[in-house]
C-alpha cells in the first residue's frame, strides 16, 4: 500500500497548527467503529482514554484544516515496520494534509501541516529517568513520527544541530534527513516537540479547543 510521505527538499515556510489539551475534553466522546475496535484492544482504561482522546482530536483538526468534514474523513494507518493497518502514523486520503498525535500522562497533543509531521509530547510527571533527558527524547520521537519509522530506526542515531530557534537534523539512521525541529511552548506540566520534513523555516499556530466547536470541518 502507498501513501504519502514525500522525502523532497522544501525552502518555503511551512504552517503548523497545533493543539495540545488535557484528555478528560474529550471523555465519553463517540469514535467511528473501526478506531473504537482499535482502542477495545488495549488492556488498560487509561491507555483507551488517552486513545479516545488522541482519535477525537486528531480528527477533528484534520477535518479542521482540511475542509473534509469528520463524516467524511478517513484515517488510515500503515505501519512501515509490520505492514500492519492496525497502527503506524495516520494519513488521510480525501485531504493534503498531514498530522500526527501524542499523548503522556493527562494530556493528548496534534499537529497538522501541509508537509509530513510528527509531534511528540510528555508530561513531565510521568517521564522516567534514563539515558535520555526529557527536552531531548521528545524532539528525537518527533523526528521518528514525522518520517513513520518509529522505533524501526535506532532513535540514537538520530542528531539534530541547533540553528537559530530551531534545530535540523544532521543524522538520521544510517543516512541523513532533511527535517526541521522546534521545540513547543506546553506549559509546566509537559514539554513537547514538532517536527517537519524538508528545510524550510516553520510557523507555528497553537489551535484552540473552540476553533473546532465552532467550525468543524470548515477550512481556514
Amino acid at each position: 500500500m502507498t501513501f504519502p510521505l514525500p522525502f523532497s527538499r522544501y525552502g518555503s515556510p511551512t504552517d503548523v497548527r497545533w493543539w495540545c489539551e488535557p484528555v478528560s475534553a474529550f471523555a465519553d466522546m463517540p469514535v467511528p467503529a473501526d478506531d473504537a475496535a482499535r482502542i477495545g484492544r488495549l488492556a488498560r482504561d487509561v491507555d483507551r482514554l488517552r486513545a479516545v482522546a488522541g482519535t477525537v482530536l486528531l480528527r477533528r483538526a484534520v477535518a479542521r484544516i482540511s475542509g473534509v468534514s469528520t463524516a467524511d474523513l478517513r484515517v488510515l494507518r500503515t505501519c512501515r515496520r509490520c505492514g500492519s493497518d492496525r497502527h503506524g502514523k495516520p494519513w488521510f486520503p480525501e485531504t493534503d494534509v498531514h498530522a500526527s498525535a501524542s499523548h503522556s500522562g493527562w494530556f493528548v497533543a496534534v499537529a497538522v501541516a501541509a508537509r509530513p509531521v510528527g509531534i511528540d509530547i510528555e508530561a513531565i510527571a510521568a517521564h522516567a529517568s534514563g539515558e535520555w533527558g526529557l527536552d531531548e527524547w521528545v524532539r528525537v520521537e518527533s523526528v521518528l513520527k514525522a518520517t513513520g519509522d518509529g522505533l524501526a530506526v535506532d532513535p540514537r542515531s538520530v542528531e539534530l544541530r541547533l540553528d537559530g530557534d530551531h534545530r535540523r537534523v544532521t543524522a538520521y539512521g544510517e543516512g541523513t534527513l532533511d527535517a526541521v525541529t522546534v521545540d513547543l511552548p506546553t506549559g509546566a506540566c509537559a514539554v513537547g516537540a514538532v517536527t517537519v520534513l524538508g528545510t524550510g523555516p516553520l510557523v507555528l499556530k497553537r489551535g484552540d479547543l473552540r476553533d473546532l466547536d465552532e467550525a468543524d470541518g470548515v477550512r481556514q
